[in-house]
């Protein structure tokens, strides 16, 4: 089995309790049900492979050095949320389910468990095929979801379904994985574990990216006046984010030259946006 595959059907940090209890009373649809996640986790090996293939790391993601974010990678960014719409869509539903606000009742519960992580799975492996058409790596993808929805749009990256979905005790080398063990609690409890959680991940990732930047802001030709001003303010949210590791970037307020190139896309970004996934697909976006 592949690596991925072990991961997402052992413990796997998805706590697929739920998922192999149901399955295992199946009989030969549980085999073929299983199976079928098994040969989606080897797409998702190749399919991550491609992306980093062309894209590496997303810590190797080195923005524009001067700060501007160029209205073509906007657009590129805008197409791929398009175009995961429909995914967003099934696990909004899935999601909705579980957390007991959908039809069913229990037994539609047992349903939706049986389907959410197969339809993580397909989303992981849409999303990556589509990155790598798109021409956007998840360096990128992860950059400008952290400067238009929680910096530009002010999103709550505690935002999610009623129960906590996030596998906090997961080892930071193994990045945010998700679990399906839906036990509701105290929403503000999960709340703040989730915003915790997701704020490491993403301070993780964006220190090394913002410092890719900077470094690339260093050179000869970029020692100008006019960026004497960005270059002191991204060293010091570097610096900033270093300190404290859950600190998001640019949290006080982004900088005017960044909010100036998001701002005309606001109206377009917002209604692309979905309080219950946000946290599942920030989470996937750093190591899967």
């Amino acid at each position: 089995m592949s690596t991925t595959g072990k991961k997402w059907l052992t413990g796997c940090g998805i706590g697929c309790g739920l998922f192999l209890l149901v399955l295992a009373g199946l009989g030969t649809f549980g085999y073929f049900a299983v199976r079928d996640v098994v040969d989606k986790a080897k797409d998702i090996d190749a399919g991550r492979a491609a992306v980093d293939s062309v894209f590496g790391e997303p810590t190797d993601f080195t923005p524009s050095a001067t700060g501007v974010v160029p209205g073509r990678r906007v657009e590129v960014f805008l197409d791929i949320r398009e175009d995961m719409a429909p995914w967003r869509e099934q696990m909004d539903e899935l999601l909705t389910t579980l957390d007991g606000k959908g039809p069913g009742g229990v037994l539609g519960k047992i349903r939706a468990g049986i389907k959410f992580v197969p339809t993580i799975m397909s989303f992981i492996n849409t999303r990556d095929q589509t990155m790598v058409a798109s021409g956007m790596g998840l360096g990128e993808y992860h950059y400008l979801y952290c400067l238009t929805y929680y910096g530009l749009l002010d999103k709550d990256p505690a935002d999610g379904p009623g129960f906590s979905l996030i596998d906090e005790n997961a080892p930071q080398n193994e990045g945010v994985r998700v679990k399906t063990r839906f036990a509701h609690k105290d929403s503000v409890s999960v709340r703040d574990r989730r915003r915790r959680t997701l704020e490491r991940m993403i301070n993780r990732v964006q220190r090394e990216i913002l410092a890719n930047q900077l470094a690339a802001l260093q050179t000869d030709s970029l020692q100008t006046t006019e960026l004497a001003g960005w270059r002191d303010s991204l060293a010091a949210e570097v610096e900033a984010m270093n300190r404290n590791p859950l600190r998001l970037p640019w949290q006080d307020g982004l900088p005017d030259r960044i909010s100036d190139s998001l701002a005309p896309y606001r109206d377009r970004l917002e209604p692309l946006y979905d309080p219950l996934t946000s946290g599942l697909e920030m989470g996937l976006t750093g190591k899967d």
